[in-house]
């Protein structure tokens, strides 16, 4: 949710903060006012829509657009810009150049929507004797906010930077600022936590700081915030629960905006008691329980956003007389109906019900009034009947999204008016042909349904109609078929593709592995320090390494002459600069009791702002750092036993206390998918990995694989997907998308997918493919829930995909509990037989026990399939065998070993195998022996095989090079 900023908002604004002046009539302006605008406009490069073109020199600057001024003496007093957000044409390029310090009468600036002003923060503002409103909104301003900001003035009563890239913390010192009634520094790069000088702004009655990565708790502090009427913290990475004090600000809060962050616990009753409350946005959290049944005080309540909990029954009877938006998506809500006070409702713009429970006909919802809706999402619940009815009844549905029911009606009955644009009836029982006016829409799904007849010419996607019946996308069958028969041979498109499978793996795709593609990371500052990169801290002076005493627990002393466990911290990454240090037993370095000191303890278990610090490297010398805490000091080693936090000198020098070596020599610095998108963080990391989901594998790769004798792919995927396009920070939403692409590209192409789950939420093997964060596998039991809710969304979304190959429940799982895993993959396995009765379910063999221990688990199971993986590396044993010896090893021991997997009624799967190995100086024919060896015996798998992998920038790993250089032939 988010609070209209547009045009009535500046208008707004202006009322409120700018005072009534009227426009002069002098000849010319003042000589300073005219130099300071003049300078401004000369840092605008580019200004399309002439908004500048009137200021000239020599003509009364009171006249020109924008500007207000003082009757008595002439002087400019506020400068008005704003741009059109859907109007590229209207925003500005340029910097903000500092000569508007010469206008000492201004009291405001208010420039929004200009878009592409860059440049640092204009610290030269705060020094402006009369200045007291700041609206630079929806720019590119970057760097820190200046930690001097308050002491530069104390009259401001509005400061707002809104939308633009500062990083940085947010400054204590704002505290002094006690005049201020707006504070916005939403949508930017903000770290650390919410300052607790902020309780000082008692006149506040506007806070936002939404969108940026804010940690720890949210401060409870609001008892002296009485004026407060808009709270906006969305977006963050907050934590705890929702802190009481907010309770006292019940007869004022109108606007309170949370969703998107880590809070947890039980929705308090008190926010049932906030009358004046109108929009209530708790979306994307942990809350647990059942909502308070004192939300039936709401009366006033028209925006309220309670998706994606762990929200249960029972949900209270409104009182509302009309909601503006309604989400109360994906939670464990059964309402058994659409509540009838939703459908009393005489006002509502968006409802949104996906996955709530909901058992009716859709027919027997009659709403009041459906001239009102713009959005309906009833999507993953159990609803009958038609929605002719509903459809057929509003001009103004822009989205309707009812994928996963059991609707059955004919579609070409449907009129699609103009307004609508968003179509989704996936996966339901709709029948007849899909009529003409989907032209219009921007997005349609009607797969897997009953559908018939011809396609319309559109520019949708082919998986947006695959599952149908007797769906034809040409005019003309004969060509169609020609085309089919002409491009493959018959057997691979017209009939199902037989086991074995000939396969690829599809690695560091939608899973990045940086060991595959280096240059994937080189646009993140500070490459080097990603999360889980294990340093070593050494006192140049003391020349002793950190170590946390006990490994975790107690002091941080600097007392060891080498490193070892002890001495080996994991990096969490905040930002670019900014780190928590996590020790040997997992807790986190910070200062002591919970910032208030100055001795640096391990004790936290979760990082929040007295855990985060931030590390300065020299500039000839970028292992020698710096490290500074949350406090603004930089840490220093007063003696081997005592490590403290407050010293502010700058000198480089040896012998300086707070200078340390980094050791770069420590080995296992993870490069996966968490490193990739919270090294970019979360304003490049979307363009970075949409650009190499669209380029990395294209529809080209399906058809060069099918062209030489591949029969299918293995794409692993992490358990983000699930929650794709809104995964949690910082993993990107898309990569779904991407994978509807290759069920598409498959099936065009004769091949079938494999989806495999290969990052469970915890990690279960502590490599960086699979979505670890620092290395350490924490799966185990707590974490089977959200792992087979995953499986159930892939066989849910797939299950009845005519290119599925199977899905595989869990990647090499190694570390883990055997009892854990079974129970999960017992679970897993039902979860995919409620959507398929014949989907091969495939179980990876746990690594570090024998091949054959899950032989006698899976008696029973249908269409299992026992993956197991086969590399001739990662051991002395293999470094000291010759090529010879390689393919023998290949021809005895590996064949003895799959015969083994292969005696079940379970079908035997090698996953994953390569024509790289450790033999140095070996031929071509050599390479060409081993592969063969390798497809010789791996043929043997009854379900198959799965090279690792399709691209890589070693050339062995990489099966697209080894069939274009002639070292493997398939068909």
């Amino acid at each position: 949710m988010s609070i209209p900023t547009a045009t009535t908002t500046l208008l707004i604004l202006f009322t409120i903060f700018t005072p009534l002046h009227l426009k002069a009539n002098a000849a010319k302006c003042h000589p300073d006012d005219e130099a300071g605008l003049l300078g401004f406009k000369s840092g605008i490069k580019s200004d399309p829509s002439g908004m500048l073109s009137k200021w000239i020199r020599g003509t009364d600057c009171c006249t020109w657009p924008g500007l207000n001024c003082l009757f008595e003496n002439k002087r400019v007093t506020s400068i008005s810009l704003g741009g059109q957000p859907d109007q590229p044409n209207s925003f500005l390029s340029g910097t903000i150049s500092s000569s508007l310090s010469k206008l000492q009468f201004l009291d405001g600036i208010y420039f929004t929507n200009l878009r592409n002003i860059s440049g640092p923060f204009p610290g030269f503002l705060l020094n402006m004797p009369n200045l007291q409103y700041i609206y630079i909104e929806d720019s590119q301003i970057s760097g820190r906010i200046p930690d001097s900001f308050g002491n530069s003035t104390r009259k401001f009563g509005a400061f707002s930077f809104q939308g633009n890239r500062l990083t940085g913390t947010v400054p204590s010192s704002l505290s002094l600022l006690t005049q201020l009634t707006q504070l916005k520094l939403g949508d930017n790069l903000l770290t650390g936590a919410i300052p607790d000088g902020i309780r000082n702004l008692k006149n506040l009655t506007y806070l936002s700081l939404q969108g940026n990565q804010l940690s720890g708790n949210i401060p409870d502090f609001f008892t002296s915030l009485k004026n407060l009427r808009i709270l906006e913290l969305s977006r963050n990475k907050f934590s705890g629960t929702i802190p009481a004090s907010i309770a006292t600000l019940a007869p004022t809060l109108g606007y309170l905006e949370v969703g998107h962050n880590s809070l947890s616990g039980k929705i308090p009753d008190f926010l049932g008691k906030m009358k004046a409350l109108d929009t209530l946005d708790l979306s994307s959290n942990r809350f647990t329980g059942s909502v308070p049944q004192s939300f039936k005080n709401l009366t006033k309540i028209f925006n309220l956003d309670l998706s994606n909990n762990l929200l249960v029954d029972p949900f209270p009877e409104m009182n509302v007389k009309g909601i503006e938006s309604l989400d109360l998506s994906n939670n464990n809500l059964h309402l058994g109906t659409i509540p009838k006070w939703v459908t009393s409702s005489p006002i509502i713009y968006s409802l949104k019900l996906a996955k709530c429970g909901i058992r009716m006909k859709l027919d027997d919802w009659k709403p009041s009034e459906t001239y009102f809706y713009d959005y309906i999402d009833l999507s993953g619940n159990d609803i009958s009947g038609s929605a002719i009815g509903l459809l057929n009844r509003t001009d103004y549905l822009v989205g309707f999204w009812a994928s996963g029911n059991k609707l059955k009606f004919d579609m070409g009955g449907l009129r699609i008016v103009e307004k609508l644009k968003y179509l989704d009836l996936s996966r339901n029982s709709v029948f007849g042909k899909i009529p003409k006016g989907v032209v219009g829409l921007q997005k349609l799904n009607v797969s897997y349904n009953h559908l018939c007849g011809q396609i319309p010419k559109t520019q949708f996607p082919a998986s947006a109609f695959a599952g149908n019946d007797c769906l034809m996308a040409y005019r003309y069958l004969f060509a169609f078929l020609l085309a089919l028969c002409l491009s493959h041979p018959p057997h691979s498109v017209l009939v199902a593709q037989n086991l074995p499978y000939k396969a690829v793996n599809l690695g560091n795709w939608l899973l990045a592995e940086g060991w595959m593609k280096p240059s994937l990371f080189d646009g993140i500052v500070n490459k080097d320090l990603l999360d889980g990169t294990q340093v070593q801290l050494m006192s140049t002076k003391f020349q002793k390494y950190l170590a946390a005493e006990n490994g975790g627990g107690a002091d941080l002393v600097a007392n060891r002459a080498s490193a070892s466990g002890w001495e080996t911290f994991k990096l969490w990454r905040v930002s670019d600069t900014s780190f928590n240090f996590r020790v040997f037993n997992k807790q986190f370095l910070g200062l002591e009791n919970q910032g208030s000191g100055n001795k640096i303890v391990a004790v936290s278990n979760s990082p929040s702002n007295p855990e985060t610090f931030q590390i300065v490297r020299n500039s000839n010398d970028p292992n020698k750092i710096r490290i500074k805490a949350s406090n603004g000091l930089f840490l220093q080693v007063q003696s081997e036993t005592s490590v403290t936090a407050d010293y502010a000198g700058t000198n480089w020098d040896e012998n300086d206390p707070s200078v340390f070596r980094l050791n770069d020599k420590v080995a296992n610095q993870l490069q996966g998918e968490y490193q990739l998108t919270n090294g970019y963080g979360p304003a490049r990391a979307p363009q970075v990995m949409h650009n190499h989901w669209d380029t990395y594998i294209t529809e080209d790769d399906f058809r060069f694989m099918s062209e030489n004798g591949l029969t299918a792919v293995r794409i692993p995927v992490g358990w983000w997907i699930a929650q794709d396009p809104n995964p949690p920070k910082p993993f990107v939403g898309g990569s779904l998308a991407a994978l509807d692409n290759a069920f598409t590209w498959a099936q065009k192409h004769g091949m079938k997918v494999i989806v495999d789950l290969h990052a469970v939420q915890g990690s279960q093997n502590g490599n960086d493919h699979s979505g670890a964060r620092d290395g350490y596998i924490e799966w185990g039991d707590s974490y089977i829930p959200n792992t087979v809710s995953v499986i159930d969304f892939l066989a849910r979304r797939y299950g009845g995909n005519p290119s599925l190959g199977g899905i595989e429940l869990m990647n090499e799982p190694s570390g883990v509990n055997l009892d854990s895993l079974k129970n999960y993959y017992k679970q897993a396995y039902d979860a995919v037989r409620r959507y398929s009765q014949s989907a091969y379910v495939i179980m990876s063999n746990p690594l570090d026990h024998d091949s054959k221990v899950l032989l006698s688990f899976v008696q029973g199971f249908k269409n299992v399939v026992i993956d197991v993986h086969y590399y001739n590396l990662y051991s002395n044993y293999f470094n000291s065998l010759n090529a010879q010896q390689n393919i023998d090893f290949i021809r005895n021991q590996r064949a003895s070993d799959l015969s083994g997997v292969s005696s079940t009624n379970a079908l035997s799967f090698v996953g994953e195998w390569t024509g790289a190995w450790s033999v140095q100086g070996a031929s071509k024919e050599d390479y060409q022996n081993y592969a063969k060896a390798q497809l010789d015996v791996y043929s043997r798998a009854t379900f198959g095989w799965a090279y690792w992998s399709y691209k890589c920038q070693y050339d062995q790993w990489s099966l697209k090079w080894m069939i274009e250089n002639g070292y493997i032939t398939l068909n």
